[in-house]
């Protein structure tokens, strides 16, 4: 753009008003974009004068953009209103001035020019919203890495050994006989407990930072310890002075809606009320993680019932859940580590059945199996012996004579042969 097109754009004296020099000069020649000195497309809204807002048509922060009609054949005639040297001239005159001089030089020919956008561009704040509200992604890191860990093995029982485990963000099942090491494992994890080997929870490696690591991560034992004669008033405010993250609101909140009395000792509250005080405290700072060893005073209804609160107001918090009933980890976890004879067997949630067959066999018959399928457990049932088989449907037996039913089997059923197996394979 010219200075003198400039000037008059900002509203200071020029010789020639806009109108007037687009009327009576000669048409100019057609600009192209990579001419020197081509006109731009597009003037910045700063320039035009705002005292004749009005007059020029759409505000500056939203520029609008209209094509002058195009005419006939001879040079635009002056403005038939007679606009005065003071008025601006359109906003269409003033921002495309390659469309007046291809209209004088014919009708319906388009410029080759630059063209102005048609919406505005969005501001930097539209532009970071989107970001600002997306979800965080998730870490992909381990929260738990254990490696060539052993533990126990006193009293007869064979040491549990874990040549690697990694533990990830979401629901995890430890599951296992009583007396194979869960709940050993889970003290190990807190740094209360000691093993051989490597262990590492939340990138702090145990037991040196186990101080540091069970103030980040909750802990639901199997008994909630307590001082005598504290109320679970007194005890949740004891917990959380020791917590520089606790969210003594949300704690109370808990409390309430799982109907546990707060000003009474602590040991006079049904052991019901007691597991829902813990999974409060587990839960009192958000942590990244909590270990959950499933009271076994528990009657099966109140089990459930902890776990579906549990998994409701865990939020982003991962949970391990350790029990040694299988069933109650069905549909409610990512992986599964089964844990028996010493040795332990990480499956996908969704595959602790998957591929497990239930033979029911009829008397004292025993049919062959195919060598592609795996006889993982092998006990009585209602008429003869019963099979936990792992392999192809279409492999299995199917004599009506010594196969009285067969069906798949069901989660427990499989994670129990997935147990056997383990107790049943050779010492590593």
């Amino acid at each position: 753009m010219s200075e003198t097109s400039s000037n008059d754009a900002q509203g200071q004296p020029a010789a020639d008003p806009p109108a007037s020099r687009l009327a009576e000069s000669e048409p100019a020649p057609r600009a192209t974009p990579d001419a020197p000195g081509a006109p731009k497309a597009q003037v910045p809204a700063s320039d035009i004068d705002t005292s004749a807002r009005d007059a020029v048509g759409p505000t500056p922060t939203e520029p609008h953009f209209e094509a002058p009609a195009p005419a006939p054949s001879a040079p635009p005639e002056p403005n038939s209103e007679g606009s005065s040297p003071e008025e601006p001239t359109s906003a269409a005159a003033i921002e495309t001035p390659e469309s007046s001089s291809s209209g004088a030089e014919g009708a319906g020919v388009e410029s080759e020019g630059p063209k102005p956008e048609p919406d505005a561009e969005p501001s930097a704040d539209s532009e970071a919203e989107p970001s600002a509200e997306a979800p965080p992604e998730p870490d992909p890191s381990p929260l738990i890495v254990v490696e060539g860990l052993s533990l126990g093995g006193a009293g007869g029982r064979p040491p549990l050994r874990l040549a690697r485990w990694e533990l990830r963000q979401g629901v995890t099942g430890l599951v296992g006989p009583s007396g194979v090491g869960k709940t050993a494992l889970c003290e190990v994890l807190l740094g209360l407990g000691r093993a051989r080997g490597q262990v590492q929870v939340l990138g702090h490696a145990l037991p040196k930072a186990g101080s540091r690591v069970r103030a980040e991560v909750g802990y639901l034992a199997q008994d909630l310890a307590v001082y005598p004669g504290m109320t679970a008033l007194e005890f949740a405010t004891f917990v959380g002075e020791a917590h520089a993250r606790w969210r003594g609101k949300k704690v109370f909140e808990r409390l309430a809606r799982y109907q546990v009395p707060t000003r009474i000792p602590v040991e006079q509250i049904a052991p019901r009320a007691r597991a829902f005080l813990a999974m409060a405290l587990a839960l009192g700072s958000d942590p990244k993680l909590v270990i959950v060893d499933l009271p076994t005073c528990l009657d099966g209804g109140a089990r459930a019932d902890l776990l579906e609160a549990l998994l409701a107001e865990r939020g982003e918090t991962s949970l391990l859940i350790s029990t040694a009933r299988p069933h109650e980890l069905e549909g409610r976890c990512r992986e599964v580590l089964i844990l028996g004879g010493g040795s332990g067997e990480v499956v996908a949630g969704q595959d602790v059945a998957r591929g497990l067959w239930r033979l029911d066999l009829t008397g004292d018959a025993r049919p062959p199996l195919d060598p592609a399928l795996t006889c993982l457990q092998a006990g009585p049932g209602p008429s003869g012996a019963r099979w936990i088989v792992s392999g192809d449907e279409a492999l299995l037996p199917r004599d009506p004579a010594q196969v009285s039913s067969l069906r798949p089997a069901s989660y427990e059923e499989a994670a129990l042969a997935r147990i056997a197996a383990l107790q049943s394979a050779p010492a590593r």
